[in-house]
């Protein structure tokens, strides 16, 4: 995938006003990094889900979100959230911290294989 410097920056910008970076415990037993992008545009997300070929596209249940409108989310779990961040940071602006901090948390993860190791919630993470 070989995104412009234009689309980094849209893309950016995507996150930084329609998106969440977060580090979720997962079944009490371990933390996965996510970054969602909710949207009432699903051809908008479809867009960029195809042209990076990172996540999925979800439907959001409408009595779930309480809004009459129809939403969309493109979720993207771990390997993808960091390739999509690794692009990205030098665009966002105020969400860069976020995805420093996100970043920082997958480097404690060695390998693909240690995504899903155990950790206690609530310890401290060297």
């Amino acid at each position: 995938m070989v995104l412009t410097e234009a689309e980094l920056g849209y893309l950016a910008g995507l996150v930084d006003s329609e998106g969440c970076i977060n580090i979720k415990c997962q079944q009490k037993r371990y933390y996965v990094l996510q970054v969602i992008i909710a949207q009432g545009n699903e051809p908008l997300l479809t867009h960029w889900q195809e042209r990076t070929g990172l996540g999925h596209i979800y439907a959001m249940k409408k009595e779930k979100t309480g809004n009459k409108n129809q939403s969309w989310q493109w979720y993207l779990n771990q390997e993808d959230a960091t390739t999509l961040l690794y692009l990205i940071l030098p665009y966002l602006i105020l969400k860069k911290e976020e995805a420093k901090v996100a970043l920082e948390f997958r480097k404690t993860l060695r390998t693909q294989a240690e995504t899903t190791q155990y950790i206690q919630p609530n310890t401290p993470m060297n």
